[in-house]
This record gives C-alpha cells, sequence and structure tokens, in this order.
C-alpha cells in the first residue's frame, strides 16, 4: 500500500484507466472524523500515515505500534513494490489462433503531447515495468488524455488486441451481497492496494503483444498494464488467492455504516439538486439516477409512473412538463430527503414479504423484525404492462358486493370465490376489457361453440357436475382416460404371467415376449444391433415422427430415414415402418368423378376410417358439387389448395414426378405397358428412401403424360396430425 505523504501527493495511475476525459474533478469523500499524522518509522519519519483523532488513548497506541511494526507492507515508491511471483500468477492473453496480428499506424501528436510521452516512457522505463522490443507481430498506439490538473496521462489503444482475446468469465465481486455482508459491523477497514495491475507480471509470451509505439521507439509491458480485456479478473484471482481464509471472516471489501446500510448521500443529493426538468435528455438522467438508489426506494415505479408515461408519450427534446409531473417529482425529493435505512438479515431468522398491488405496479418490500420494529431489507417492484391492468367488469363488480348475484347458480359461483380470497390478507380486483384479453375470451366462447369448430389441440373437459359442488382440489382438476394400448399383453405377461385363454394366442404371446424387458414399468425392445428400445402407443409414435420430421430440428427426411432417426433415438412401436409413409395409386384411362369417389372409399375409408379433411388442387374431378356432397356426407371438410403452394399440392407433384421417372426407366419403348408395371414402382417408393414429405394427405389429378392419370395419395390426417395405419 502507498499512503499518501503531506508533502508529496501521488500521482494514482487508475485514475480514469480508460482514457476518457473527465467533464469536472470529482473530490475524494472526506473521513467522517477528524484525522492526524503519525510516522511509521524513527528511521524515516517523513514517512505518515493518518488516522483518527478521536480514537480511545489505549486503541490509538495499540494501533500506532501495530502499524510501525509492519511499515514493511508499505510501499513509499516503485521500488518498495517486489511485484507478485510468476509462479503465483501472471497474466495471459489466450490470443485466439485465427485472429490476425494488428499493427496500427502510428499517430503524430503535438509537441506538448510528445514531451508527455517522453517522460512516462522514460519513468517506466527506470521502475523497469516496460523495455524496448524489435520486429513485434501486434503493435497499439498511445493515447494521451487530459487529467484534471492540468498534466496528460498516457494510456494506450489495446482495441485490436482485446477483440482476439475470449472473455474471461471468472466471477467478480458482487456489490450487493458485499454491502450486505459487511453491515452491522462496528470497526472497518478499506484497503486500497497501490498499482496493484502493475504488481502482476505479463506472461513471457504474451509481452510482447503489448507492444505500443512512439516517435522514440517500440516498448511492451513486463507487467500487466491498464487497459487489458481480463485484467480485472486477473487481478481478482490474486486477491482471493491471498486471502482466501479471510475473505467472507475478516474480509470483504466495501466499507458500510455500523448502523446499517446507507444510500450514497452524493446520489441523493445530485438528485435533489435538479430543478424543474425541461428537456427528455434531463427527465432521463433523473429516470437513471433514481435507478441507482432502487434499493432504497419504496415502490418506485408507482412514484415515478408520471415521469415514464413522459418518456413513452412525448419523443421529442424538449418536454411539456406538467402538475403531476411536478408533484411526482417533488414526491420523490421529500422521500429522498428522509431515506431509510437497510437492515441486514440475520442467518436463521425469519423474514417478512409486504406486497402492494396498485393500478400500475406490483411492489415488494423484504424485511425483519428486531425488538417490536419492523426494519426494511430491500425493496423492489415491477410496473405492469398495458393488458395486466384489466379484468372483467362483472366479476369483479360481483365479488366486491357492488352487483348482486340474482341467479342462484352465480350465488354459489361468487361464494366459492369468496371462500378463496379468505387465504389472502388483502386483494384487489380490476377490469380487463374483452378486446384486450382475446384468450381468455377465446375460452369463455368455447361453451357455447359447436364441436366442430374447436380447435383439435384444445382439450375440453365435460363436466358431470357443477364445480361449485366439488372440493377445492377437484375444481381444477383435467380428468384423462386410459386407451387401451398394444403394450398391455406384454406388460401383464412380464409383470404378472398373464396370458389370454386361446392357447394359440397365449403361445404367440410367449414367444415375442422374449423381444421385450419391462424395467421400473416401463416396456422395452430389445434391438439387435441398438440398445434397449423405450416401446410407445401408437398415438405417441406418430407425435414423434412429427417431430423428427417437421419439428424443431427436423429435416423433412425421406420415409427409411425418418424410420431409422426414430430408432436411433430410441423409440418402438410395431407400426413405426408403415406409419414413416405410404404411397397409393391406381391406373385410370380417365380420371371421372365416378372413379374418384370409389378409389378414395376402397383404399381410404374402408381401410383407414373417415379422414377429418381432404387437402386436393383444383381439378374438376374435385371441385364439383358431387364430389363435395360425398364427403360432406362423410364428415371430411375439403380444402382446396393453390398448385404454388409447396406445403399442399407439391407434395403430390413430387410423388407423380417420381412414379413418372421409375415407368420410363421400366418402359423404355414399350409406353402402353405402364399399368402393368406401376404396382413395381409403389413397391420401389413404399420400401425407400424419397427425400420427399412422407406426412401430408394428398389428392390430386396428373398432367396426362403418354396416356398415364393417376391418383396418389399419402395418409395423414392434416388438422389432427395423426397418420392413418397402413393396410
Amino acid at each position: 500500500m502507498l499512503p499518501l505523504s503531506p508533502s508529496e501527493p501521488i500521482d494514482d495511475p487508475r485514475d480514469n484507466p480508460e482514457g476518457k476525459e473527465k467533464k469536472k474533478q470529482v473530490s475524494r469523500p472526506n473521513p467522517a472524523e477528524e484525522t492526524e499524522w503519525v510516522s511509521q518509522s524513527t528511521n524515516a519519519p517523513e514517512r505518515k500515515v493518518r488516522i483518527g483523532n478521536n480514537l480511545d488513548p489505549e486503541l490509538r497506541q495499540k494501533l500506532i505500534t501495530f502499524l510501525q511494526d509492519k511499515h514493511a507492507v508499505f510501499a513509499w515508491s516503485y521500488a518498495d513494490m517486489p511485484s507478485i511471483s510468476p509462479d503465483i500468477i501472471t497474466h495471459k492473453l489466450n490470443i485466439l489462433k485465427d485472429y490476425p496480428p494488428v499493427r496500427q499506424k502510428r499517430r503524430a501528436f503535438n509537441p506538448e503531447k510528445y514531451r508527455a510521452i517522453q517522460a512516462e516512457v522514460q519513468r517506466l522505463k527506470e521502475i523497469k515495468f516496460i523495455r524496448e522490443v524489435s520486429y513485434p507481430t501486434w503493435v497499439s498506439n498511445v493515447v494521451m488524455v487530459p487529467k484534471p490538473n492540468g498534466k496528460w496521462r498516457m494510456c494506450v489503444d489495446y482495441t485490436n488486441l482485446n477483440k482476439a482475446c475470449p472473455m474471461d468469465s471468472f466471477p467478480l465481486s458482487r456489490i450487493d451481497q458485499l454491502v450486505n455482508s459487511t453491515a452491522g459491523y462496528k470497526m472497518l477497514n478499506f484497503l486500497d492496494a497501490y498499482s496493484g495491475y502493475n504488481q502482476i507480471k505479463m506472461h513471457p509470451t504474451n509481452q510482447e503483444h503489448t507492444t505500443f509505439v512512439t516517435d522514440k521507439g517500440l516498448y511492451c509491458y513486463g507487467v500487466m498494464p491498464f487497459g487489458l480485456k481480463n485484467a480485472g479478473a486477473t487481478y481478482q484471482r490474486l486477491v482471493n488467492a491471498m486471502f482466501e481464509e479471510e475473505i467472507g471472516e475478516l474480509m470483504e471489501g466495501f466499507m458500510v455504516s455500523e448502523r446499517g446500510i446507507e444510500a450514497n448521500p452524493e446520489k441523493i443529493q445530485a438528485i435533489l439538486d435538479m430543478t424543474v426538468l425541461s428537456t427528455r435528455n434531463e427527465v432521463q438522467c433523473l429516470t437513471g439516477r433514481l435507478v441507482a438508489l432502487v434499493r432504497f426506494i419504496s415502490r418506485l415505479t408507482d412514484r415515478c409512473n408520471p415521469l415514464f408515461q413522459l418518456l413513452k408519450s412525448q419523443y421529442k427534446e424538449n418536454v411539456t412538463w406538467g402538475l403531476e409531473h411536478d408533484d411526482a417529482f417533488n414526491n420523490i425529493k421529500a422521500y429522498l430527503a428522509a431515506v431509510p435505512l437497510l437492515s441486514k438479515p440475520v442467518p436463521g431468522e425469519v423474514l417478512y414479504l409486504n406486497l402492494v398491488v396498485s393500478a400500475t405496479a406490483i411492489s415488494a418490500a423484504l424485511t425483519r423484525h428486531e425488538h417490536d420494529n419492523e426494519l426494511p431489507i430491500y425493496y423492489c417492484g415491477r410496473g405492469f404492462a398495458d393488458p395486466e391492468t384489466r379484468d372483467s367488469q362483472l366479476v369483479v363488480n360481483q365479488v366486491a358486493g357492488d352487483f348482486k348475484a340474482n341467479q342462484n347458480n352465480l350465488g354459489s359461483y361468487k361464494s366459492l370465490a369468496g371462500a378463496l380470497l379468505q387465504h389472502f390478507t388483502s386483494y384487489k380486483l380490476t377490469q380487463i376489457l374483452r378486446a384486450k384479453n382475446s384468450k381468455a375470451d377465446a375460452l369463455a366462447r368455447l361453451a357455447t361453440a359447436p364441436p366442430e369448430s374447436t380447435p383439435p389441440d384444445v382439450h375440453i373437459e365435460i363436466l358431470d357436475k357443477p364445480s361449485i359442488s366439488k372440493a377445492y382440489l377437484e375444481i381444477f382438476t383435467l380428468k384423462t382416460t386410459s386407451q387401451p394400448s398394444w403394450m398391455d399383453p406384454y406388460v401383464d405377461f412380464l409383470s404378472n404371467s398373464t396370458l389370454s385363454q386361446d392357447k394359440r394366442e397365449a403361445q404367440r404371446l410367449r414367444h415375442k415376449a422374449s423381444l421385450y424387458l419391462l424395467k421400473d414399468g416401463k416396456l422395452y425392445r430389445r434391438g439387435q444391433s441398438c440398445p434397449f428400445l423405450k416401446c410407445l402407443p401408437i398415438e405417441e409414435g406418430h407425435k414423434v415422427l412429427t417431430s423428427l420430421h417437421s419439428g424443431v430440428c427436423g429435416n423433412h427426411a425421406g420415409a427409411r430415414n425418418l424410420m431409422f432417426k426414430a430408432l436411433r433415438a430410441g423409440h418402438y412401436w410395431p407400426t413405426l415402418e408403415q406409419d414413416a409413409k405410404w404411397i397409393e395409386a391406381e391406373p385410370f384411362a380417365t380420371i371421372t368423378i365416378e372413379k374418384v369417389i370409389n378409389f378414395l372409399w376402397r383404399n381410404l375409408y374402408c381401410w383407414f376410417g373417415v379422414p377429418q379433411a381432404f387437402i386436393t388442387d383444383n381439378g374438376t374431378q374435385f371441385d364439383n358439387d358431387t364430389f363435395r356432397e360425398f364427403l360432406s356426407k362423410q364428415g371430411t371438410t375439403i380444402f382446396y389448395a393453390s398448385p404454388a403452394h409447396p406445403q399442399t399440392n407439391g407434395q403430390v407433384e413430387a410423388i407423380n414426378k417420381l412414379i413418372k421417372q421409375n415407368l420410363r426407366k421400366r418402359l423404355e419403348d414399350a409406353k402402353g405397358l405402364w399399368a402393368a408395371k406401376l404396382p413395381e414402382v409403389l413397391w420401389t417408393l413404399r420400401t425407400t428412401a424419397t427425400g420427399e414429405s412422407p406426412y401430408l394427405w394428398r389428392s390430386a389429378e396428373t398432367e396426362h403424360t403418354s396416356g398415364m392419370s393417376t391418383i396418389n395419395r399419402k395418409l395423414l390426417n392434416t388438422t389432427t396430425g395423426k397418420l392413418f395405419p397402413a393396410p
């Protein structure tokens, strides 16, 4: 440590290390009491430090004796600093390998700055902080910044070097935690390590990367300079290592009042000195200063709401300062004039959280009790977004007692709501307009909406009795029923040896059960060349395929790829291969309405049941009253897709293209035999990956090429997202 002597003030190079010019000189805070100078050594009486002059005589003598015994700890010049041993710590840059070195072009200065640079370089050479260097790969410029006393400070522009270095994520001290941990102590010491950065050596391999250029030559730092990206993290590592046993017990690093945690009086005074605000920048300056004191101000969001609204509504530089803004500003000043003292929580004691909800914000105060006094620990709050500030007027007024619930059912619901509200010590209900609460309004309309208009992803519970006759825990419980699964016979056999009464079925199950394993109540299938596969119900398997195919990480793979992706993911169900893809096509000389209806009835409805939706192009075989009437009788909705829409019609067109390509390869010149070769082509497409999406159920008329027309279908209920099982 380097104390200040009365005869020779020391220039601390850490002042304004970023190289930014200060608008005004800020003095250091004065001691809370009168001080006196005492000498640390009889051999060097000029080496003095200051102590408080109101100390108890016995304590004063002990302190002086202690300071004189430890005089070697204090550094009175750079020569007194032995620096930190490289065996303990050095600063490494860890430059990214693919980042090219940068040699900045040398900047020119006026004669006054050149003299200041030369003097600083000479001083740094004398104390062996820098050395000359030749052929460096990184070169940076110096930047001269004026000091408040009129002199110049030399900094180095390490902008390019810092960009090439990754960020060191070593955790630095949290000021709030430091403040809380030191509050309440009667005596605190302040440790200020002078030129601490320069006591850490640069790693030998990185010293030349700190090279800077002057008019007299090239120099690099042998010690860690200011301005490097991760210098703070390196210094924190050193402090933590040096004071490992003391941190948390004797040392924290912040000075706090014995009475508790006090707001910085200078920050408060800066707000109190502000007058009427006339520009947007001044209002922003005020809110910024208030945020720095947020933990000390109760209901800050409510108090500052007029100011926040002013910033939201007025975007021009000169703002209109009204009466409500003046009242809010004066209210804040009055509060800050007697800002409360925050207390420190005691481990193991009970803390109390006080909540206040207003029309604009929710605020909280964390407090503790001591000798029948409620002491604040922390204040916080959050403003409401616009939709959060409204509610249903009918319910609000009925629960509040302003409206009477005439119907018996409404009265019962009101009583239930009142019983639930008894669990709160206080509450306030406000209105949310329907236009601002679209989701709740849509859910409310479902009660009177026809079933066919309900979205498939909305689950509706049908109550067998009103919720007012249920217990509290039953009111919001959604009942689910388990569906029979293909896994049930295997689970019953492996867990309880339960078999069917049919001997043939029992023999088949006993044989197949050897391929399965029951572990922790879950069924797994033994894989031939892979780990155990988790067995899924058919419905969950469809969801897995949909996710693998078109989910967040889906790549719209073909059927074979998709099946193997599901297996590699560790899933299995018996219809996995069929569910991945199935294509149907039939040859027709001409496609008529009757043939389309017959094709769908035989190959779709009779095999897979009634689909919820049918998507097709605008062909005349599909866009007619007869076809629409047929689908309407079956309960299927029809949608017409644009030929340019790739997510709908494009899938069928892709299949048609593949069918025609495969047929041409087989037919060559005998194009009249395409109907006989069609089953072979379909078999090929059903058992190999095609690269097109296998999940959309499509139907369309193909182009009439070489006398060939086909109807293709893909098997998926596009509205519910469920795949139909293959025949």
